[in-house]
């Protein structure tokens, strides 16, 4: 029985377990179902989230999340555009860190409020300046963000740039401005009329000359202003205008405030999308006195003729027939003045006229004078004449038309000499482009400046790199070569760079004695490798002394060098090119009492293509060039001749067309005493363990400057901002022994730093470096800091380091 009841035990368990087991399958499967679907959620939400990612890079709209102290949590590209700074560098700041500060606090007191009311800012118009400078407008909608607790965490943001909108609303008022003070100061008669014949609108030319109120005016038929005998001939004018080209003219009488006048009125019709007149625009003007004159025309011929001939100009009159034919019914003797041609012969034959027009404007002269005949209207236009003797004289033609009776138009004109007023506005137009090519090369200086500072830290790191090397690579010949070539290279770069910014005025040139015999021979050594084998190259040193000048030797190598380059490609199929130095006759000075100064001279020769005197006479201008679009700036000469003018010399040029060209330089001398450079006895660059404070922010550079300065013996505490190289100063003042700030520092630039040492009454020498071109700052250091510009060797900070630190005159106090 006992065991009966224990298999039964045992085979329920097994069952409990077999159920268990089941629930336990059943559970694993909706675990795996609920995991599946999680999965699914997730991955709807990375594509949504990456969807969204997607949306905010590439829309134009700038869009931005905030926090409750409205600090930027997250930015899209558009808005990182604005604020001149990647999108993760704006995370935790605040408008008030990027633009004016009137804007910003508009900002955080509209974002506070929506945190308070929940109330969001729609298309909010603003005016804020972007990290460029440029001021634009924009349409801003705010609206804030509700957390699951209920309450506003931070708002969201989305601006739209509407200055273009802007600009056209301000130039459409602006229009409507000028159109309307236009009308108004128009001596003709100006009015619209509605397609019901009642008058919408008059300006005051039209109000004085029928002397009623403007309120009186508008409403009014305008059949009722004209005459009883000529209201049939303006409503046969207005039905013409229901006929291509839907614009007429015609006169009329009409009573006015000065009795009854003549009136000429040019119709337009006014068209909607479906071809009817919706309005009619009319204007008027008042030929009273010329509708005497022509009653009087017969009786006064002759006195008009006497008038005529003693007119200035010729003075004619043209009758243009309903067939088509052109007579001339008067020409005052004044044409033969004008370009020698008798009046009988144009009158004789019309068509002889055209012969003395200009090619150029036969066409258009034709258009413009079938076109007044064809509306009567006033002519005033310019063209030019050939004059018998082969002369071109500008002439202005002006004349009025009317329709006689007889169904000819008449066109009485006048035409005068305007050839010196061309003259002068040509020689406007010449001043105009020469202030347009003075602004070119403000905007090269402006664009100079900027790209000294990257490219000189840029060139001190290669300077720097080179120099380190040099020191750790011992005897090895090949590698050194590589290195002397790679210093080459950079000091050529830095010559380019002050090359510029003294052409732009921006940096002083670094003169010093040269040797121009020496100078040139290296000179020439290193144009081969930029000359075609194709080119034989040779140089002729004709002095047995040396020939010292004052000169930056960069400068006068980019001069040397921009003269090969022009003469390479002036020898496409290959040339010679054979450059000279030597004594030149003496320079004329000034002073009367002071001899004239000796001379030296560069002479580049080539057999190239050569220039014509029209060439020859541009060849310096800035941006001149006859290289074909692209492959010349313009600038080589006009630099040239800038750096040769800074150095008190000549530069001259003598070419012919297929003789080649030559260019001599010519530069004052200096005695051998004045020799100062060379002479100079160097420092032993070692220290005794004297502590340096650095301040830097480029890391490279700091990294050398440490580096090799740690060589030389010294201990350099590094610091890459403004801020930590005072901190730095305050804690370790009583070791330290020199300061080397950069001027420009993040967060504290080095010169306010040091003035703030300065004003404390601490005398420690400093050396301040700098990338800018800054011209001025010699005037705002004092005589215990000494200013080294990049790029720079290290040998030179070394050298100037050594001196500062062993010299008795740097004091601490």
């Amino acid at each position: 029985m006992h065991e009966t009841q224990g298999v039964n035990d045992s085979q329920k368990t097994r069952a409990q377990l077999l159920a268990e087991l089941e629930d336990l399958r059943a559970r694993v499967a909706e675990m795996e179902q609920e995991a599946a679907k999680r999965r699914e959620a997730e991955d709807a939400l990375a594509r949504e989230r990456d969807l969204l990612h997607t949306l905010m890079d590439h829309i134009p709209d700038t869009i931005y999340f905030k926090d409750e102290q409205s600090r930027f949590t997250r930015i899209n590209r558009a808005q990182a555009e604005i604020l001149g700074v990647a999108p993760g560098e704006a995370i935790g700041k605040t408008d008030f860190d990027f633009f004016e500060l009137e804007h910003a606090r508009s900002a955080f007191a509209d974002e506070q409020a929506m945190l308070r009311t929940g109330r969001g800012v729609i298309g909010k118009g603003e005016r804020m300046r972007r990290a460029d400078g440029e001021h634009r407008w924009i349409s801003t909608t705010k609206v804030p963000i509700r957390g699951n607790d209920g309450r506003y965490h931070g708002i969201v943001g989305i601006s739209r740039d509407v200055t273009p909108q802007k600009r056209a609303e301000e130039q459409l008022r602006k229009s409507e401005e000028r159109y309307r003070g236009l009308v108004e100061s128009q001596q003709d008669l100006i009015t619209r009329i509605d397609r019901d014949g009642s008058i919408t609108f008059v300006n005051e030319a039209f109000v004085r000359m029928f002397g009623r109120p403007r309120h009186e005016l508008i409403g009014l038929p305008f059949l009722e202003l004209a005459g009883d005998a000529d209201r049939r001939a303006m409503r046969d004018a207005v039905d013409q205008l229901e006929r291509p080209p839907h614009r007429t003219c015609y006169e009329q009488r009409a009573p006015t405030a000065f009795g009854q006048r003549w009136i000429e009125w040019e119709i337009n019709a006014i068209r909607d999308e479906h071809g009817g007149t919706m309005e009619i625009q009319a204007v008027g003007r008042d030929i009273t006195d010329r509708k005497r004159a022509e009653a009087a025309l017969r009786e006064s011929e002759q006195r008009l003729a006497t008038i005529a001939a003693n007119v200035p100009g010729a003075v004619y009159r043209a009758v243009y027939t309903p067939d088509g034919k052109v007579v001339f019914a008067y020409i005052s003797p004044g044409l033969r003045e004008m370009i020698g041609v008798a009046p009988g012969q144009i009158m004789r034959d019309p068509r002889q006229s055209l012969r003395y027009v200009h090619p150029e404007d036969r066409r258009s002269l034709l258009r413009a004078v079938a076109a007044s005949v064809r509306t009567l209207h006033s002519v005033d236009m310019e063209y030019r004449l050939l004059t018998t003797g082969g002369d071109v004289r500008w002439v202005r033609d002006m004349a009025r038309l009317h329709l006689r009776e007889d169904g000819n138009v008449i066109r009485d004109g006048v035409i005068l000499d305007v050839s010196r007023r061309k003259t002068m506005e040509e020689e406007k137009a010449q001043l105009e482009e020469q202030l347009h090519q003075a602004q070119k090369m403000e905007a090269l200086g402006q664009l100079a400046a900027g790209v000294a500072h990257d490219f000189s830290n840029l060139l001190t790191i290669m300077l720097g790199g080179t120099e380190q090397l040099r020191r750790r690579m011992g005897g090895d010949g090949a590698a050194l070569d590589a290195l002397s070539l790679i210093e080459h290279a950079a000091e050529e770069a830095k010559g380019v760079t002050r090359s510029l910014l003294s052409f732009s005025r921006r940096v002083p040139t670094e003169k010093r004695s040269v040797d121009l015999t020496h100078f040139v021979d290296e000179t020439v050594r290193f144009m081969r490798r930029i000359l075609p084998a194709s080119i034989e190259l040779d140089v002729e040193i004709d002095s047995d002394e040396p020939l010292w000048v004052t000169a930056d030797s960069s400068q006068l190598h980019l001069v040397i060098l921009n003269l090969a380059i022009n003469a390479r490609d002036a020898m496409p199929n290959g040339g010679s090119l054979h450059v000279m130095v030597g004594a030149a006759p003496p320079l004329p000075t000034e002073e009367k009492a002071e001899a004239a100064r000796a001379a030296a001279r560069v002479i580049v020769r080539d057999t190239g293509t050569g220039m014509s005197p029209d060439v020859q006479r541009r060849i310096f201008e800035p941006f001149f060039t006859t290289k074909p679009r692209g492959t010349g700036t313009g600038l080589g000469l006009a630099i040239a001749l800038s750096i040769v003018n800074e150095h008190n010399g000549t530069i001259e040029v003598s070419s012919q067309l297929g003789l080649g060209s030559t260019f001599t330089i010519t530069l004052p001398c200096v005695p051998p005493d004045a020799r100062r450079e060379s002479d100079k006895a160097t420092v032993e660059p070692r220290g005794n363990g004297q502590t340096i404070l650095l301040a830097e922010d480029n890391h490279y550079i700091r990294k050398i400057i440490t580096s090799t300065l740690q060589s030389f013996n010294y201990r350099v505490m590094p610091a890459g901002d403004g801020v930590a190289a005072m901190e730095c100063f305050r804690e370790h003042q009583a070791d330290i022994r020199l300061l080397i700030f950069d001027i420009d520092l993040p967060k504290r630039g080095g010169l306010d730093c040091l003035r703030e040492i300065r004003g404390a009454g601490i005398r420690l020498p400093a050396i301040l470096i700098t990338a800018h071109a800054h011209v001025d700052l010699e005037d705002q250091i004092d005589e215990n800091s000494y200013l080294l510009p990049k790029p720079f060797q290290m040998a030179e900070i070394g050298q100037l380091v050594a001196q500062l630190v062993t010299d008795p005159k740097s004091e601490t106090t």
